[in-house]
């Protein structure tokens, strides 16, 4: 009978050691396969609709771009005021126009379909620095399900180039900030705010580093926000008024809906946004809760936003994402907020219901705003002085999950028992009458002659300095010792050779040598 091999199913993974307590019994099961399948049926169903109208904002970038590589490239801001956004945005666009053939819009959507990976990448990874552990399959499939739409959005619908790097940019960023590798967030917080300038604001999170990389990260970005912006103001001196340009003002926007008639963008609605975003920045910052700047930043710059385009809300959307993985239980409460206020609204402004979706999205942005104010699901940040003594909890939280005692074990022993030795006899007195030292003792047996211990065969181990013969100890006679002390005499007659001094070994060489010619000649 032959033994058939048995199938094992694979045991789950477990998770890290060093996860916090309610994460550590969280088991990652993989999802069925039917819920696989619904995923990838889901955001293919949502490529084909967004896919019928691709790139619908492309031109601008493809106006800037063409007029960026002509010789009067830095006026490109006064000539063309629409453009609204910044330098690094610009410079890539005049890459993407050095393709061939005209297929820029192509490699531009395959470009931010790639930052879109990207940017789902950097949530895993702020998600691992700041839990311990990775996200569980069913997590990611659910924030797969929630962003992968208004991604497409972003990048096949619009085309809008700019804001697909501020938000990659971004998610970088504040995953370089959880990591405590502030320098390279306030150089990516530079890098995100030259993408698109409503980044700005979010630069107050950086007040959350230690003080000695505070001010260094704040320089940085002080000099990465201003050096690309210099040969455009020098070349042009209507690039600073790049913030007065405005738009229509939609009939859905939250500004209708607390009674703005303006046509176009009031004065005062650009400065606004970026106050009152650095504001409610800084409290959050203050809270300790600086995860949460980007969601707040981009609430209230919708919140005063004079459009409701739908590739607005993706970058809220990752926003939220951020905030929800930072929590304590990681559950997506503002990502399906989101999410689901711009579904709503999406549907009534489909259906003509311009006032209701302006309620729509007055209730469900000042919600949100209201969550990561009230809610404590986000735990203080607290920042020690020096990566060393990052390294050193590092290793003795694993050190503490491992053993849960860290004192050591004392070792067992076994005990000893004394032994007990017997006193060894003493040996009786001398007798009294004198003792000449040809006569042996009586009670002690004759001492060997020292001669006779050294072999003198030349093929011994003992070194050639203890072949030294030594003088016989001098006669005692007993007219001048008539009762010699005993330790005395046993030392003389059974002390051992010592080793001799350096003069000894030149005295006496010449008879060892003598010693050996003669050993080797009876051989």
């Amino acid at each position: 009978m032959t033994n058939q091999p048995t199938l094992q199913r694979r045991a789950p993974r477990a998770p890290d050691v060093d996860a916090p307590a309610h994460l550590a019994r969280t088991v990652d099961v993989p999802p069925p396969r039917l819920a696989v399948v619904g995923l990838i049926a889901w955001i293919a169903l949502c490529a084909l609709v967004v896919g019928r109208h691709p790139m619908f904002s492309w031109h601008y970038f493809a106006t800037a771009g063409q007029t960026l590589l002509t010789p009067d490239g830095l006026q490109v801001y006064g000539a063309h005021p629409e453009l609204q956004f910044g330098p690094l945005t610009m410079g890539v666009c005049a890459l993407l126009e050095l393709v061939p053939a005209g297929h820029s819009a192509v490699v531009a959507c395959v470009l931010m379909l790639g930052l879109g990976i990207g940017t789902a990448a950097g949530l895993a990874d702020l998600n691992r620095s700041h839990h311990g552990v990775r996200v569980t399959r069913r997590a990611a499939m659910i924030y797969a399900a929630l962003l992968a739409p208004l991604w497409l959005v972003l990048a096949v619908r619009y085309g809008h180039l700019d804001d697909a790097l501020a938000i990659f940019l971004l998610t970088a960023a504040v995953a370089a900030g959880k990591r405590d590798r502030w320098l390279v967030a306030g150089l990516l917080l530079a890098a995100a705010t030259g993408a698109k300038p409503w980044v700005l604001p979010m630069a107050v999170l950086l007040l959350a580093a230690p003080r000695p990389a505070r001010f260094k990260s704040i320089a940085i970005l002080i000099i990465g926000v201003a050096g690309p912006w210099i040969p455009f103001v020098l070349a042009d001196s209507r690039t600073v008024q790049l913030g007065r340009f405005g738009i229509t003002v939609a009939d859905d926007s939250v500004l209708r809906q607390i009674g703005s008639l303006s046509f176009a963008t009031p004065v005062w609605d650009r400065p606004a946004q970026f106050v009152l975003g650095a504001l409610v920045a800084g409290w959050l910052v203050r809270r300790g809760r600086w995860m949460c700047v980007p969601f707040a930043v981009l609430s209230v710059r919708l919140l005063l936003d004079p459009q409701t385009y739908l590739y607005y809300a993706a970058g809220l959307a990752v926003a939220a994402a951020i905030a929800d993985l930072t929590r304590r239980d990681r559950r997506p409460i503002l990502t399906g907020l989101a999410v689901g206020w711009s579904a709503v609204a999406l549907a009534l402004v489909t259906s003509s219901q311009v006032v209701g979706a302006g309620t729509v999205r007055l209730v469900g942005l000042l919600a949100g705003l209201a969550v990561v104010i009230v809610d404590d699901g986000w735990a203080p940040v607290t920042h020690p002085a020096s990566r060393r003594q990052v390294a050193h909890q590092h290793v003795t939280r694993r050190q503490v999950a491992h053993d849960p005692d860290p004192t050591p074990p004392m070792p067992q022993t076994t005990p000893v028992t004394p032994r007990v030795i017997d006193a060894e006899p003493e040996l009786p007195d001398p007798p009294d009458e004198p003792i000449t030292p040809d006569e042996p003792h009586p009670q002690l047996e004759p001492a060997e002659p020292i001669d006779a211990r050294i072999d003198t065969d030349a093929d011994s181990d003992i070194d050639d300095r203890m072949l030294v013969t030594h003088p016989a100890a001098p006669a005692t006679s007993p007219a001048s010792v008539s009762h010699p002390p005993r330790l005395g005499r046993l030392w003389s007659q059974t002390r051992k050779p010592v080793r001799p001094k350096t003069s000894s070994l030149f005295v006496h060489r010449s008879a060892i040598g003598e010693r050996r010619e003669a050993s080797r000649t009876r051989i």
